[in-house]
């Protein structure tokens, strides 16, 4: 029996060559596309997942209330993570994190790199896997951990184990380390990044008090075999209070918290300061519906062309059922057909993700962390692969089979069996085709328009004539200021400790009984200038003012929002800046210094002192930046041929972001095309399949005396209703759709206008005409005596 439909239904499958075709090159590029959006879905559900002790830890949080609200942040106290292993014992494990930046050297190379300080504990709470190397390299202090990227980096194809690596820091301190380890490069699914480890406790020979409560490092996680006593710990935690706030009363925890580590990827946009990578909310939903969407325009399509197709099957089915053939085996006949076709689809579509879908998304990405198919240890993709061949074999199979196999066989053979009755649910479907199609094509548009919005969008001073150098040693800065500024291309030369874009920190403002969170930069005196920031009240920072250097202040027009002052009220105000007397000097304009999905927050520039700087900023002449740049290059090569030149243009300062939206708005712009060409086909077929029923009538007609046009017009005008009421309908849920989220998603985003609807909906509906009017128009030429010969 099986043997037998599947004969049947490889030879109807040949038979109908054009459905056939159809329905596997819709469904080919449909499931290629879902498939990337089940890679999305997988990382939002399972970051992490490849860590063994996942569920049993947790990183410590803190809290701090401010006169309008609490704020929840990543960091912790310094000596927390070693009090509470030493106190609490049902705390099996303990690491903490810390960061510093430094110029990383192997014989003649050097390079300025992100250093991880952590715990000997790491490798026994968190399962990175090693490539070389034992995971209780943290046993001897001098040993360091590299990623493979690093490793063929620094030593090509050698063997890094045992090679000696010195690190020299931002204050000049330089360690000596030995690789001990080679992790493989990340997982793509991990929210923690490291490139390079150190043990923790190396960081007091940088100066660094181990004993300092009011030190903050990065982030601190325990290891709680017992979920029973999760809230035992949390609450023996508060004891710790008091140590810290008496160490640092300019900024009092008002509580710590415990957070699991399995679920602070997907809160950390509420976790300020925290060391793992934030997880969009509502991501996973966002992709699975999108995959349902997609799996429906391939299913819609197979239900209309196999309606209106049934016509040239309907004799079979009538002398079936006469010669004893029931319901149900044509139910499973068609069925069995359709699911050969899903089944050949289903691997030409893991073919088209493989070889040509999922290089493409990771040439967006970072290429150290890819997406990959993995077949032989991922029950979940073969759960998808289920789930796709049973939307698409039943969900799609299911209504044209019961409806086909329902012929009654008297009728058929009479000749009196039609399909008109269903004309008006295949236009339905058909709408919904290319609504869909259409709203995907609009969000992939206004997307890219988005990014490019926010590029060319007033970032609150000029960044189109700034090179900025990051230089580790502030002897070098100053030796390297002196050689930029002879230069008749430069017009102004800043060093600064904090840079817009790349660093900052945390400072809290009291005014009264008032306390206010503020971003904090500490810049050299003329980097307001030299970034070309625009004054709004009061004047810049004053070099040869020992008082400016002191307590003056610079506050952004957020800031003034906050407190409810005027820009003219504002200068000379006093305020307390982490416990520090500062008064206000000057009002600057709002500037972004994060990326466009955050709001501007309150500012405070304060001055900083040259040994505390670490970047140069450097204004060229207008016009003249690559040439500036190119001197810049050579000059740093000459006077430090063994560190690496690592300036960029400011406006470059955000391209990781931008790169990243821009990986999305091109995915989308993809997806988008696939719909629009799967509507297409499916389109294709039903305008075939109608002009195949109604050759006849078109032969009459045209015998009667009706034109080429008229012809053309008749056939036409129902599907050009299709499409207006489409695009009508596609755009309006469109732009509501589209407000809501982008306004969900970013702060700062394009405004919606009607232009972009209106060209997309132009280029659907000419696509879909050229669809239809080609097969028309060759219909309105035939000859009709050719179709009536037979008559």
């Amino acid at each position: 029996m099986f043997k037998s439909y599947l004969r049947t239904a490889i030879r109807n499958l040949l038979k109908q060559k054009m459905a056939s075709a159809i329905n596997i090159i819709g469904l080919t590029v449909t499931i290629g596309c879902v498939i990337v959006c089940y890679l999305f879905i997988d990382l939002q559900l399972n970051m992490d997942n490849f860590h063994e002790h996942r569920d049993s830890v947790y990183m410590v949080e803190y809290t701090i209330s401010l006169s309008e609200k609490t704020e929840t942040w990543g960091n912790s106290p310094l000596p927390l993570g070693i009090e509470v292993q030493n106190d609490i014992p049902s705390v099996s494990g303990m690491t903490r994190v810390g960061s510093a930046a430094g110029a990383m050297r192997y014989q003649e190379q050097v390079f300025n790199e992100n250093i991880r300080f952590v715990d000997k504990d790491f490798f026994d709470m968190f399962s990175f896997p090693l490539k070389e190397g034992s995971r209780d390299v943290f046993d001897n202090r001098d040993r360091l951990v590299i990623t493979e990227s690093i490793a063929r980096k620094y030593f090509g194809q050698k063997n890094p184990i045992g090679k000696p690596i010195i690190i020299t820091f931002e204050n000049k301190q330089s360690l000596s380390f030995v690789v001990g380890a080679v992790a493989e490069n990340l997982p793509i699914n991990s929210s923690f990044s490291f490139s390079i480890l150190a043990a923790f406790d190396r960081q007091s020979e940088l100066g660094m008090d181990m004993n300092d409560w009011a030190t903050l490092t990065r982030a601190t996680f325990l290891k709680i075999d017992n979920p029973a006593v999760v809230a035992d710990v949390e609450k023996r935690l508060q004891t710790y209070l008091p140590r810290q706030n008496a160490a640092d009363v300019n900024r009092p925890m008002q509580s710590f918290k415990l957070d699991s580590f399995r679920d602070i990827p997907t809160k950390a946009f509420d976790v300020r300061g925290s060391v793992l990578a934030k997880v969009l909310p509502g991501g996973a939903i966002f992709f699975a519906i999108l995959t349902v969407l997609i799996l429906s325009l391939a299913c819609l399509n197979y239900v209309n062309i196999a309606i209106v197709s049934a016509t040239r099957r309907q004799k079979e089915i009538g002398i079936r059922k006469v010669i004893g053939g029931s319901k149900t085996q044509l139910i499973w006949q068609f069925l069995g057909e359709h699911l050969v076709l899903c089944v050949i689809a289903l691997v030409l579509g893991v073919f088209l993700a493989e070889a040509f879908l999922i290089p493409g998304i990771n040439t967006l990405m970072d290429v150290d962390r890819a997406f990959q198919l993995s077949y032989l240890d991922n029950i979940t993709l073969w759960a998808f692969f289920g789930f796709v061949l049973l939307i698409t074999g039943l969900g799609a199979g299911a209504y044209p089979a019961f409806y086909i196999s329902g012929f009654q066989p008297v009728t058929i053979l009479r000749g009196a069996q039609t399909v008109q009755g269903k004309k008006r649910f295949t236009r339905v479907l058909l709408t919904i085709q290319f609504m869909v199609s259409f709203v995907l094509i609009i969000f992939g548009i206004i997307s890219r328009q988005n990014v490019e919005h926010q590029r060319e969008r007033d970032w609150g001073y000029d960044q189109s004539q700034t090179i900025i150098i990051p230089v580790s040693d502030a002897q070098d800065l100053a030796i390297f200021a002196n050689i930029a500024s002879q230069y008749s291309g430069v017009k102004n030369v800043a060093g600064t400790s904090h840079h817009v874009g790349r660093s900052k920190t945390a400072g809290i403002v009291e005014i009264l009984e008032d306390r206010y969170d503020v971003a904090e930069f500490a810049v050299g005196a003329n980097y307001p200038q030299t970034m070309k920031m625009r004054l709004q009240a009061g004047r810049y920072f004053q070099e040869d003012l020992q008082s400016d250097i002191d307590n003056a202040a610079l506050v952004n027009e957020t800031f003034l929002k906050t407190t409810g002052w005027s820009a003219a009220d504002a200068v000379g105000q006093t305020m307390q800046l982490n416990g520090e007397d500062r008064t206000i000097v000057g009002v600057i304009a709002d500037f972004h210094y994060n990326a466009f999905v955050f709001k501007i927050q309150p500012v405070v520039m304060r001055p900083s002192l040259p040994e505390e700087h670490r970047y140069l900023a450097i204004e060229a002449g207008s016009g003249n930046i690559i040439a500036t740049a190119d001197y810049l290059k050579k000059s740093w090569a000459t006077k430090f041929p063994n560190l690496t030149y690592e300036g960029f243009f400011q406006d470059e300062v955000f391209d990781g972001y931008f790169r990243g939206m821009t990986a999305s708005a091109s995915m989308f712009t993809f997806l988008s095309a696939a719909t629009l060409l799967v509507s297409c086909m499916g389109l294709f077929g039903l305008v075939a399949f109608t002009i195949a029923r109604r050759m006849k009538e078109i032969s009459i007609r045209k015998v009667l005396g009706a034109g080429t046009l008229q012809v053309i017009s008749l056939i036409n005008r129902e599907f050009f209703m299709v499409l207006l009421f489409a695009i009508v309908l596609g755009g309006t849920i469109g732009f509501f759709t589209i407000d809501a989220l982008f306004s969900k998603l970013f702060v700062y985003h394009s405004p919606l206008s009607f232009q972009p609807f209106l060209l997309t909906g132009l280029m659907v509906f000419f696509v879909a005409a050229l669809t239809i009017v080609s097969q028309v128009y060759r219909a309105a030429l035939v000859n009709p005596v050719k179709n009536l010969r037979d008559q």
